[in-house]
C-alpha cells in the first residue's frame, strides 16, 4: 500500500455505499459514481472495473400504518407517546426492502437501552422488551384484521404505488452489474 500522492499505484480498490430517499436518486447517483470512476481511469490511462451490488432500498415508514401502531400503543400504554417518522430514514436496513413492496414501519422496541446496533445496546427492562412488545404486536395485528380486515385492506389499497414483488426482483437484478473500462466508453 502506498500513500504517496505523486504516483499511480498498480492497483486500487475502493468500496462505497450510496443512500438516497428514492430508488430513482440511488440509480442516478450510482450512474454518476460509475461514470466518475470510469472517466477518471480513462484520464489516467488506466483500466477500471466497477462491481455494483444492491444494498437496501430506501426506508420510508408508512404513515397510515404508523398511526394505527401509535393509537394501539397509546391505548395499551397511556404513559407513552408513540412517535414515528414518515420521511426518508437514512439508516440502512432490510426494512427498506419490505417497505418497497408492502406498507411497513420500522419500529423500535420498548425496554432497551444504548445505541441501536451499538456495542452498548442491551435489554434494560425484560418485561417491556419481551412482554409489552409482543402484546403491542399482537394488538396491532388484531386491530388490522378485525372486521374482515377492512383497516388493513384500506391501508394496502392506498399503497398501489409500491412495487410488486416481481418488479422488486427485476429492480434488484438490474442493480447488480459489473462495468469495465474496456467496454464502458471508447474515444
Amino acid at each position: 500500500r502506498s500513500w504517496t500522492v505523486n504516483i499511480i499505484p498498480d492497483q486500487v480498490s475502493m468500496d462505497y455505499m450510496l443512500r438516497a430517499p428514492s430508488l430513482e436518486k440511488i440509480l442516478d447517483l450510482n450512474e454518476r459514481f460509475d461514470k466518475a470512476v470510469m472517466f477518471a481511469a480513462k484520464a489516467a490511462e488506466c483500466e477500471a472495473s466497477v462491481e455494483t451490488l444492491n444494498g437496501y432500498m430506501p426506508l420510508v415508514n408508512d404513515g397510515d400504518l404508523g398511526k394505527v401502531i401509535g393509537n394501539v400503543a397509546e391505548t395499551l400504554f397511556p404513559d407513552i407517546t408513540y412517535g414515528y417518522n414518515t420521511s426518508f430514514v437514512a439508516g440502512c436496513t432490510d426494512m427498506g426492502d419490505v417497505a418497497a413492496v408492502i406498507p411497513a414501519v420500522h419500529a423500535t422496541n420498548p425496554g432497551t437501552s444504548g445505541t441501536g446496533h451499538g456495542i452498548n445496546y442491551a435489554i434494560a427492562d425484560k418485561h417491556q422488551a419481551y412482554v409489552d412488545g409482543s402484546v403491542l404486536s399482537a394488538a396491532v395485528a388484531v386491530k388490522l384484521l378485525y372486521g374482515n380486515a377492512e383497516l388493513a385492506k384500506n391501508i394496502a389499497e392506498n399503497k398501489k404505488n409500491l412495487m410488486t414483488i416481481p418488479e422488486y426482483i427485476k429492480t434488484i437484478d438490474t442493480l447488480n452489474k459489473t462495468l469495465d473500462s474496456e467496454t464502458f466508453i471508447k474515444f
